[in-house]
């Protein structure tokens, strides 16, 4: 999940920092886009979602809000670091100053970074339990789980020493193995999911710090 997760917040955090720098900033097509940026934000992107990705299954949203602090905070840091190594020093400048200029050890940085993460981490717990609930969603793809009411007749014991018989309904968890086709499906719907739940994750969590960078803007 981390690998997974880390290779689809590069992706996104790269395609997002390109698609800013032609669209909305307009730099004027790719041969003026500032790769070291996008280099950085894919490379944040990568971290935040590798560490998201560490939160255990079913954590409580406050976990999956410490996980998302973590890996916003870790993310842009990573950034940092990443943009600053790949800009050409200018003259009398040195790696620490640059980075420390893109955010590197900025504590308001880290806070919005944190902030947002923190946020993203919420919203993924709640989409997770709303949608990951779905019977094709969940257990293993290679078993169908039914939950229903079955009728269930038992002896029962009363305490003058007779016995008699009860008839009642009970909950309980069917579970039949799936034939070729189903397994299929569910794999692919599964896999399907993950990839978009992280996908929308990482965009969300992109644009919680783009508002937060604009809000507390002087």
């Amino acid at each position: 999940m981390p690998l997974v997760a880390g290779a689809i917040g590069l992706v996104v955090g790269g395609g997002l920092d390109l698609a800013k720098q032609l669209w909305v900033d307009d730099c004027g097509g790719l041969d003026n886009v500032n790769w070291a940026e996008v280099g950085g934000a894919a490379v944040g992107g990568l971290v935040a979602g590798a560490t998201m990705g560490l939160a255990p299954a079913g954590a409580s949203a406050l976990t999956l809000a410490g996980y998302g602090a973590l890996s916003g905070a870790a993310g842009g840091q990573a950034q940092a670091l990443i943009q600053a190594a790949l800009t050409p020093r200018q003259a009398g400048s040195t790696f620490f100053e640059d980075a420390n200029q893109l955010g590197f050890w900025d504590l308001q940085t880290a806070a919005i970074d944190g902030v947002a993460g923190a946020a993203t981490g919420m919203i993924g717990g709640a989409i997770s339990r709303s949608i990951g609930s779905s019977e094709l969603l969940s257990g293993s793809p290679d078993q169908i789980i039914r939950r229903a009411q079955v009728p269930v007749v038992r002896q029962t014991r009363y305490l003058d020493g007779s016995s008699g018989w009860l008839a009642e309904m009970q909950g309980r968890e069917l579970v039949f193995d799936a034939t070729g086709i189903e397994r299929i499906i569910r794999s692919a719907i599964q896999g399907g999911y993950e990839l978009t739940e992280n996908l929308l994750l990482e965009i969300t969590q992109q644009g919680i710090v783009a508002l937060e960078e604009e809000v507390l803007a002087p």
